[in-house]
């Protein structure tokens, strides 16, 4: 699924730009940490395909600054909302995790659960990153979702790696590097298995480093299905 990633100060420009691009992406990330009292209600209400509720804080690549409790509560509200899946990073705390759980419980777990971790620094080795996807299967992930920094190109052969372990496994996973030198993973893993790739509207609209834009992935895609 190509997954448009949408970090915006305030939900109308939010709003916009998932009018403006629906029809060119199969799902829509909402990068919560990035809006001044977003308006889920509005956010959730008004989407014409699949959302992700995201609340990256700072040590994750993102920018919430409020405590754990009140990052889990804007997710909390996202599935009370009926959001299709929220991301909760594997580090949150036992309380943050249990706050998500009820809430899913409450309404009967329509909300799909991704479990993610974020190595902005580096790549850790293959063996530790398997490691890694056993810790958020443990959370309870519906999907599991890594990213790292690519610092040499042979990182990417590490995630390529491990998405050919999840797929052998049945695991569901996001997986690809961050960076420059991350921007082939991001075009190759989708081949092995990787559920969701995130893109940007446009190159001043980068949600990460190494992101290529929506057009970018789409006429990269299409070429290469046609190769296939």
């Amino acid at each position: 699924m190509i997954c448009l990633s949408i970090l915006k100060r305030t939900h109308e420009e939010a709003l916009a730009l998932m009018e403006r691009y629906t029809g060119l992406c199969d799902i829509v990330e909402l990068r919560l940490d990035s809006m001044v009292n977003p308006d889920l209600k509005k956010l959730c209400s008004s989407r014409k395909c699949p959302v992700i509720a995201t609340n990256r804080k700072k040590g994750e690549g993102g920018y919430f600054e409020g405590t754990e409790r009140a990052c889990v509560a804007l997710l909390c509200e996202a599935v009370e909302r009926g959001v299709d899946f929220v991301d909760m990073e594997l580090r949150t705390g036992t309380e943050g995790a249990q706050m998500i759980a009820d809430a899913r419980a409450r309404t009967k777990k329509r909300t799909q659960l991704i479990v993610s971790y974020h190595d902005v620094e580096g790549t850790p080795s293959l063996r530790r990153l398997q490691a890694i996807a056993s810790r958020c299967r443990a959370r309870g992930a519906d999907m599991v979702k890594i990213v790292t920094r690519a610092r040499v190109i042979e990182d990417t052969i590490s995630i390529l790696q491990l998405l050919h372990h999840a797929r052998a496994t049945e695991t569901a996973m996001t997986a690809f590097c961050m960076g420059p030198e991350g921007r082939l993973s991001r075009i190759a893993a989708p081949f092995f298995g990787s559920r969701i790739s995130y893109v940007a509207a446009g190159e001043a609209d980068d949600t990460a480093p190494g992101q290529l834009t929506i057009k970018e992935m789409n006429t990269v895609m299409e070429i290469l299905r046609r190769r296939t």
